[in-house]
This record gives structure tokens, C-alpha cells and sequence, in this order.
């Protein structure tokens, strides 16, 4: 089993970025789990505060972790149910176990997760190991407030998931900072919001049967692919994302109602692919040096509006090297009550522009860069 080495300071060079990442794990003596399961454990615990919103419950400055009198005992390093007091969770680091924190079934608007830090680790006992799969897992909750949190850097080699929630409603997943496989993952969900949080190292970030929720302001850094599945009435904006040619940036599939404005693709194998979703508008967004078409609408698409974006050097290797590609129905490249087309960097002087694919689309009102 690879040895854990505990610091005050760890500095993380995140790769791709031009900033360095300081993050201090708080001192402890001994590592330890925690469970809280009522009112009354949050009283046993005799924690600082009362649990009432002026004055909350909190837990802060403590290594959670696995030893060998406990790795049998606990899938979670600290869990929380069941509980209607307030509770803040700040300055703690979290190193290993099946799941970092756990929060199910609490009372809404009770629970803050603020800067914490999260390592994955393997633990063993002679045959027995437990493995990181969740940094953190919100369940049957709501009002639940994730911030400026840091996952350590895993070389591919971490987490599943970095914050995972499912059935919950009304979440702020903000400002941190996560490597994982998945990075913040999200099931049968509502009302949330993604926004300015950093991804390194991530394949996936997904969402699938939720509604009502933006992602925004956020930096993709070689993340793989950002998925949006089944959902409806999405807001996708000023995010910018970061390819390298070998990774997608927004799929979206099955959705409807979703808007992609204003955000920022560079080096993308696709920018935007979209099937099976309609009644959604892609707009004001700038595609750079994408490694196929900069967007995708498949043969299941329909009534889709794309216009005001700007179109930089996709797809150069093709022949002809068209930056757009839609096989759909009904889908417009310009806003027929404008009459504003889309920005291209190979118009030429070209009158209108032409997409490929079956559907036989044209940007009738199209304007050189």
C-alpha cells in the first residue's frame, strides 16, 4: 500500500493552467471517521455552536481518515442524515474511504461544505480495501451549499466521482477545484447551479434527467467530455473550455429547451454535438481550431437556432473544410427576425454559408471575420 505523506502545505501545480494552487491541510493528531445520524449525535459530539442558522453546528480543522481499528466499520469518512440543524463543514481534509462525505435525507438549507481537501487513497487490512469512489455524495437533500473545496490531483488515478448527487434540489456547486473520472455528476435533479468551479484531469461531468439548472463560468482543462442527457431548460454560459484536440465539449442528447451562449471553445474535437434535442438556441459563442466541426446537430434534431457565433479555423483538414455540420430538421443558422447570421473565418466572398450535411443548411446572413 503506497504510504500517505501528511504536510501543512501542499502546493499543486495544476498542468495547463498559469496558476499554482496552495492549500493547507489542517493539523490533527489522529485521523478519524463520523457518524450523525439525529439531533442527538450532533449534541454527543458537543460541537462548537447551537445548530440554529445564526449559530450552526460546525466541524473544522479534522483529518477524516481510516485506521485499522476502524476500515471495516465505515463506508464514510463523515456522514450526515437525518438531522434539521445547521451545520458548516470547513477546513478539513478527507483522505481515502469508499466516500469522503455523505449527506442524505437532511433538513433543507442546513448543510455548507466549504474548503475542505479530498485525496483518494486505497486502504487495506491483510484481504480486506477499501478504495475511494466518492469525494462526496448528496442524497435526498436540498439547499446543500459546495464551495471552494479542492481534489487533489490524481493522474487518472482517483476518485469516480468528485461530487455526486441524485434527487436533490436547489444545490451551489461553486468555485472548487476537482480531478476525478466523473467530476460532478448529477441524477434526477433540479434547480442547481454549476458554475466557476476548475476541472483538471476529469473525463466527464454528466447530467442526466434534470432540469431547471446552469452551468456557468467554468474552466474545462482537459476534460474529455461535458454530457447533458434527458434533461430540459439547461443554461450553458461563459464557460470556457480548453480541448487540446482530443476531447469534446458539450454533448447533449435527448434535451430540450437548452441554451449554449457566450462560452469559449478552443481545441475541441466538437464544440457542440447535439442529438435527439430541440427547441434550443446556440448563440454569441466563439469556437477556435476545433478538430472537426465546431458544431454538430445529428439527423434527431430539430427546430434548433444557431446564430451570432464566431467560427475560427475549424475542420481545416477536410475538403472543403465547412466548420458546421447539421443533418436535422428544421434547424436555422440565423435569426430570421434580425437577419443575423454567424460569424466564419472561411466565408470568402461567399453570400451565404453553407452547412454540411444531410439536412442541406444554409446561413443565409453570414458575415466574415
Amino acid at each position: 500500500m503506497k504510504k500517505i505523506i501528511y504536510a501543512f502545505s501542499v502546493i499543486l501545480l495544476i498542468l495547463g493552467t498559469s496558476f499554482i494552487l496552495i492549500f493547507t491541510i489542517p493539523p490533527n493528531n489522529s485521523m478519524k471517521t463520523m457518524i450523525i445520524s439525529s439531533n442527538d449525535d450532533l449534541i454527543e459530539l458537543n460541537l462548537p455552536g447551537s445548530g440554529e442558522i445564526g449559530d450552526p453546528y460546525i466541524i473544522e480543522n479534522t483529518e477524516f481518515g481510516l485506521d485499522d481499528t476502524n476500515v471495516q466499520g465505515y463506508v464514510s469518512l463523515l456522514s450526515i442524515s437525518g438531522t434539521t440543524k445547521h451545520i458548516i463543514i470547513r477546513d478539513n481534509s478527507f483522505i481515502g474511504g469508499f466516500i469522503g462525505i455523505q449527506i442524505k435525507s437532511v433538513n433543507e438549507g442546513t448543510i455548507i461544505i466549504n474548503d475542505n481537501y479530498f485525496e483518494y487513497s486505497q486502504f487495506c487490512i491483510e484481504d480486506f480495501c477499501i478504495t475511494s469512489y466518492y469525494a462526496m455524495k448528496i442524497s435526498l437533500s436540498s439547499n446543500v451549499e459546495i464551495r471552494d473545496n479542492m481534489f487533489k490531483e490524481s493522474n487518472y488515478i482517483g476518485y469516480i466521482y468528485g461530487v455526486f448527487f441524485e434527487e436533490s434540489y436547489n444545490l451551489i456547486i461553486e468555485d472548487n477545484k476537482i480531478s476525478s473520472f466523473y467530476g460532478i455528476y448529477g441524477i434526477y435533479s433540479n434547480n442547481f447551479l454549476i458554475n466557476r468551479n476548475t476541472y483538471y484531469e476529469t473525463v466527464d461531468n454528466y447530467f442526466e434527467y434534470c432540469s431547471f439548472f446552469n452551468i456557468t463560468q467554468n474552466t474545462h482543462d482537459y476534460l474529455f467530455r461535458f454530457k447533458v442527457v434527458n434533461s430540459y431548460s439547461v443554461e450553458i454560459a461563459e464557460n470556457r473550455i480548453i480541448g487540446y484536440n482530443i476531447s469534446f465539449g458539450f454533448l447533449i442528447y435527448d434535451s430540450s429547451f437548452v441554451v449554449v451562449r457566450e462560452n469559449v471553445f478552443y481545441k475541441n474535437i466538437v464544440g457542440v454535438r447535439m442529438s435527439g434535442s430541440s427547441d434550443s438556441i446556440i448563440t454569441k459563442n466563439i469556437f477556435n481550431y476545433g478538430f472537426s466541426h465546431a458544431i454538430e446537430l445529428g439527423y434527431d434534431t430539430d427546430d434548433n437556432l444557431i446564430f451570432e457565433n464566431h467560427f475560427f479555423y475549424n475542420n481545416i483538414a477536410a475538403n472543403p473544410p465547412l466548420q458546421a455540420y447539421d443533418s436535422g430538421n428544421s434547424n436555422t443558422w440565423y435569426d430570421s427576425d434580425n437577419l443575423i447570421g454567424n460569424y466564419w473565418s472561411n466565408l470568402g466572398s461567399n453570400s451565404t454559408y453553407t452547412i454540411e450535411g444531410s439536412a442541406y443548411s444554409i446561413d443565409v446572413y453570414p458575415e466574415t471575420i
